[in-house]
């Protein structure tokens, strides 16, 4: 036990690895430890816990002692704090009445202190006045009697000093009466000329001082600019003040901008020279800048705009010219956005206004000049377009064409060929051309708005009025045939319609992303451009619609035809041997070649809206074609066998459209050719069964009486009672 026995410390237990449930097992360990037979001893164990558990009360009565020591300490020294704080208290409400009374004193002093100001400038001001009266009277006796002399007005010591009598001495002349002081005015104004000039001239001189210095020594450069400033400070009282600004800018510009590629680069590179010079030469800074602004826009500017845009014959600029005209107002706004954001000027609305005056002149007719180019450009495409395809477009209600090498129009032709191709592109982009710079031009939102109307009507009327509706119409009625053709037809109908869809694609894709733009501030020309473009849409889709049906009677014309020509009646009667029930007929694969060639043209260039319309009329002709083909013929037991060979490979063809209706009509053609094969003593069972309950009893009959056994099996009384069907 006294091995085990130690006392424990505060810090044992505060470290942040201590588990009460390790410090239970290591006084185990160790109570095992000193076991003698290193068993289990309750006992051993019972006295080890006893100790520690007397060693943890001691440990914790030593630290409630010291906690309570250092409460004491704690409460007085709160209360040492608190006398501290009222004293300090106490100590800034001295201060603080101190303070005001200071305060309070010092304004005494200082109302004292303005009121003989006051008192003394009163008592100064009238002596100062009548000694600057007896100056200014005594030069002015002294130019009674003589002028100044010019030794003196050119003594650069006295500029000052003359400046300010000659300025007042002028002024004085004004309120005289020059009749009586005829020699005096001769006298002051000549001097005040000669001063004038004399200070101009200094200042020319400072100024080529400073450009030869550049050269030199930049000190040379500042003490001319400081004699400049000097100058210019004087020359501003004169009337002729404003000539030293104009003397620095035009020499400033002088033998500049000569390269026009960089002309806008080196305007900013001037400017900012002319900027750090302006603000060490003159006291009003913005002013100069103003007046060199517009010297360069007004001067230099406009200049390179004309040499740029070249000579403009009348009142209407060339596309190319309105092109270039768009490409020098971005790079004129760049350039004062450039010069905005150097703080090379803060005068933004000055620059604005500079620029719309240099450009003012190409804009008085803008709106007119981008109808009449846009109409022009319109115009040539497409007729360059038409004579590049040996066509030309008859005027009239017709709108049949014919071709300027007398051919005629033939099944063949593919009217694809009257659709715009890489021109749509060259529109397009002109289109979009026009419209950015109607943005960047016009200010007012209805300008705008009217001239994206006339540019809707221009590009409308080309593409889809002009061509898409000319070429449909041309397609429908001139390239396509309804009569039975003789030899297989190619009909490139629906790559026209395709072809014509892009185009309006394009068209959408213009309007939606571009001419809405301008349009969207007015509601009401939005809604003429809808208006106007659903009548065209509506007249394509109904020229679209006639082709269509053409289109289609011309290929059941030729399935026609293929019966016609490949069908033999002995094909469904007779049989010379079993190697003819092979399969399918001649005439049967014949029209499925050909109708699946159709379909995959059909699936190719008919968009997705009208695909479902067309190919479920087209199914339905074919069907019709085949009913009234069967209709035209006589079946033996053979034959029936046959047309069943022939319906599988007509309804492989059928699934091809992915049409319910169409699949379900020749599935119930299916059931009634069933009436062909069955036996004569079975047909009844036939007539009556579930798979003809949905057939009227007329049809049921028509198709028994194609049986060549109809009237040697008297098949007819089956129908006892019925009027007889209509083939």
């Amino acid at each position: 036990i006294l091995l085990l026995n130690r006392m424990y410390d505060q810090s044992d237990f505060e470290s942040p690895s201590f588990d009460e449930n390790v410090f239970i097992d290591q006084l185990i360990e160790k109570a095992e430890a000193y076991s003698v037979k290193r068993e289990f001893d309750s006992n051993r164990l019972y006295s080890v816990f006893s100790q520690t558990i007397i060693d943890l009360e001691d440990l914790s009565s030593r630290m409630n002692n010291n906690l309570n020591k250092l409460q004491l300490l704690a409460d007085k020294e709160i209360r040492d704090q608190k006398v501290r704080i009222e004293k300090l208290k106490q100590n800034h409400e001295q201060c603080s009445d101190n303070f005001h009374k200071l305060d309070a004193e010092v304004s005494e002093i200082s109302k004292r202190l303005v009121l003989l100001g006051d008192q003394l400038e009163n008592i100064s001001s009238p002596h100062w006045r009548t000694s600057e009266a007896k100056k200014l009277i005594t030069s002015f006796n002294s130019f009674m009697q003589q002028p100044m002399p010019r030794a003196e007005l050119e003594d650069r010591n006295k500029y000052e000093q003359n400046v300010d009598l000659l300025v007042k001495l002028n002024e004085v002349l004004g309120e005289l009466d020059e009749s009586k002081f005829q020699s005096a005015t001769i006298h002051i104004r000549s001097a005040y000329e000669a001063l004038e000039e004399i200070l101009l001239s200094e200042f020319r001189s400072a100024y080529n001082s400073v450009s030869q210095a550049e050269e030199a020594a930049e000190a040379d450069a500042r003490a001319g600019e400081e004699a400049m400033a000097r100058y210019a400070r004087l020359l501003m009282r004169f009337r002729r003040g404003n000539e030293c600004i104009n003397i620095f800018i035009e020499d400033s510009l002088s033998h500049r901008f000569e390269q026009d590629d960089t002309f806008f680069d080196d305007v900013i590179a001037l400017s900012q020279d002319v900027k750090n010079s302006v603000q060490r030469i003159f006291a009003n800074p913005e002013l100069v800048m103003s007046t060199y602004y517009t010297q360069v826009f007004n001067n230099y500017v406009a200049k390179h705009v004309q040499k740029c845009i070249g000579e403009v014959s009348g009142d209407f600029l060339t596309r190319a010219q309105l092109g270039m005209l768009l490409k020098v107002y971005n790079k004129c706004q760049c350039t004062c956005t450039t010069l905005v954001e150097k703080n090379l000027t803060s005068d933004a609305a000055l620059l604005q206004k500079l620029t719309r005056k240099v450009f003012a002149d190409y804009l008085k007719n803008y709106q007119a000049n981008e109808e009449m180019c846009l109409k022009q450009f319109c115009d040539e495409i497409l007729t360059n377009f038409y004579q590049s395809r040996n066509h030309v477009k008859r005027v009239g209600g017709s709108h049949k064409s014919e071709f300027f090498s007398k051919k005629s129009v033939s099944e063949n032709f593919d009217g694809t060929t009257l659709l715009l191709d890489e021109e749509v592109t060259q529109i397009l982009s002109e289109s979009e051309s026009a419209i950015q710079r109607c943005r960047h031009f016009l200010y007012r939102p209805l300008e705008k708005s009217e001239l994206g109307l006339m540019m809707f009507k221009v590009v409308l009327k080309t593409l889809l009025e002009e061509n898409v509706k000319y070429a449909a119409q041309y397609s429908a009625d001139a390239a396509i045939h309804t009569s039975e053709p003789r030899t297989e037809p190619v009909c490139h109908f629906f790559k026209v319609m395709s072809r014509a869809n892009s185009l309006v694609l394009h068209f959408e894709k213009l309007y939606k992303e571009h001419l809405l733009i301008l349009l969207i501030t007015s509601s009401a020309h939005v809604a003429q451009c809808e208006e106007l473009k659903a009548a065209v849409l509506d007249h394509i889709q109904a020229v679209f619609n006639v082709g269509i049906d053409r289109a289609l009677t011309l290929h059941v014309n030729w399935i026609k035809r293929l019966y016609t020509t490949h069908q033999r009646v002995q094909d469904y009667q007779t049989a010379a041997d079993d190697s003819q029930m092979g399969g399918a007929t001649d005439a049967c694969l014949a029209v499925c070649d050909y109708v699946l060639y159709t379909l995959e043209d059909m699936r190719a260039c008919v968009d997705r809206r009208n695909l479902q319309l067309v190919l479920t009329e087209y199914g339905v002709r074919f069907h019709s074609a085949l009913l009234q083909r069967l209709q035209k013929l006589q079946f033996s037991l053979y034959g029936g066998i046959q047309i069943s060979m022939d319906l599988s490979e007509y309804k492989k063809t059928a699934e091809k459209f992915g049409i319910p209706l169409i699949m379900s009509l020749f599935n119930s053609l299916q059931a009634l050719c069933n009436l062909l094969i069955t036996p004569s003593e079975s047909l009844s069972a036939v007539v009556n069964g579930p798979e003809l309950v949905s057939f009227e009893q007329d049809v049921i009959h028509m198709f028994v009486r194609l049986r060549t056994d109809y009237r040697s099996a008297d098949l007819g009384k089956l129908f006892h009672g019925q009027s007889q069907p209509t083939q």
